[in-house]
């Protein structure tokens, strides 16, 4: 967890006293405090991206009491991804080894070739059939990523190199920070001046068959943390107030002010997209309805706050909310506590280690999962069908192609 301004001061002092001034630059404490403020708001840029959460952007993308509560059931009667549904993972040996995407279907897995530099953050399956995958290398907190994509076959195999994404009438995508939609479009908000959240910037939309894009202004100052097919979510980078935008393509209409937290780390819409859920500094989950903004305040959950922190929200299909926490935020992860919010408070579940839950829709559910064995940021996708299906080792997202290929 990030550090406040106080205890930042106080330990730089500590460590260098024979050196520290006499007077307060009063000025660099203001500029260092809009620093801090635009760096804990940009965090959570990476938080929304994609439909299955960046659970484990886990720099960035960061759930907790007793035992009773049951998750929800396995969806066993569907297909199960990595049967014949397509399906694509982001994978690393041991979290700081170079990222490389897992193209499944029919069983088979196939490696895509993806360009270095920068995390990588899937988006999903767009395209005639859904059969092209897109993503983001470069997301982080703090800069833009650009978008690629790659084509494959019936099989999963790729039919050529992955490239940059490239839209019919369009030169070139500029740098963004991606947010997507299941079934939606890819928005995109890029700044005109890279790597400055204070830039003037726009809301650039990608049709989900790839073949036009729109843009429009946001307001200047506001970032967006979430998006889902009618509304975009954003927060002010100076005093952290949040907003809804109903959206109409890349068009924002006016913005309804709310009493939400500027999350700090995740950022989850339900499975209708009626409301939001964001995790907030202090430990707590403020849950908001989009139409109107209406807040509720949860609880803080246990060991939510430092050491420990949230790692993750999900919803499940019946509409309840669940995190996943961390007592030692600073360490590997090795330890990871699920509690689900009862109405009242947060109920510790029966089972641990979840990070997150994904639903793809026609195919069984998909959890992500932290071993004790793995390194660092490191997770497992398992597939919750009859039998589970273990797809192996990752440190990023997962998407489903809508329907099977």
């Amino acid at each position: 967890m990030s550090h406040d301004l106080d205890d930042a001061l106080r330990s730089a002092l500590r460590r260098h006293a024979e050196a520290a001034p006499t007077t307060v630059d009063t000025d660099a404490v203001r500029h260092r405090s809009r620093q801090l403020q635009r760096r804990r708001t940009l965090e959570v840029l990476g938080a929304g991206v994609v439909l299955v959460a960046v659970v484990l952007g886990l720099g960035a993308l960061v759930g907790s009491l007793r035992h009773d509560a049951s998750l929800p059931p396995a969806t066993t009667e569907s297909p199960a991804p990595g049967g014949s549904t397509l399906l694509a993972f982001t994978s690393s040996t041991d979290g700081n080894s170079p990222v490389h995407i897992v193209v499944r279907a029919g069983g088979a897995d196939r490696t895509v070739e993806t360009p270095a530099g920068g995390g990588v953050t899937l988006l999903g399956w767009y395209g005639p059939e859904h059969r092209t995958l897109v993503w983001a290398v470069g997301i982080t907190g703090f800069r833009e990523g650009t978008l690629y994509a790659v084509t494959v076959d019936a099989s999963g195999r790729p039919t050529g190199r992955a490239e940059p994404l490239r839209i019919p009438g369009r030169a070139n995508l500029a740098p963004g920070v991606a947010l997507a939609t299941a079934g939606g479009p890819i928005q995109m908000w890029t700044p005109d001046t890279p790597s400055d959240a204070r830039s003037a910037a726009s809301l650039v939309t990608i049709a989900p068959d790839l073949s036009s894009a729109t843009s429009s202004p946001l307001p200047t100052g506001l970032v967006p943390i979430t998006i889902t097919a009618n509304e975009i979510v954003l927060t002010s980078l100076d005093r952290g107030t949040v907003s809804i935008g109903r959206l109409s393509g890349s068009t924002v209409g006016a913005l309804t002010s709310t009493s939400a937290c500027s999350p700090r780390s995740a950022a989850q819409p339900n499975i209708d997209a009626s409301v939001v859920a964001f995790g907030c500094p202090d430990g707590s989950v403020d849950r908001m309805t989009l139409a109107g903004g209406a807040v509720t305040h949860l609880g803080v959950l246990p060991e939510g706050t430092d050491p420990g922190g949230l790692l993750g929200l999900w919803w499940d299909p019946a509409g309840g909310l669940n995190a996943s926490v961390t007592p030692t935020l600073n360490a590997d992860y090795s330890v990871v506590h699920d509690y689900s919010w009862s109405g009242t408070a947060w109920v510790r579940s029966v089972e641990e280690g979840v990070l997150t839950r994904i639903y793809p829709t026609g195919s069984a559910s998909v959890r992500l999962v932290k071993k004790n064995d793995l390194p660092g940021n490191i997770g497992r996708w398992i597939v919750e069908s009859s039998p589970e299906v273990d797809l192996g080792q990752t440190n990023g997202s997962l998407v489903v192609a809508p329907s099977a290929s």
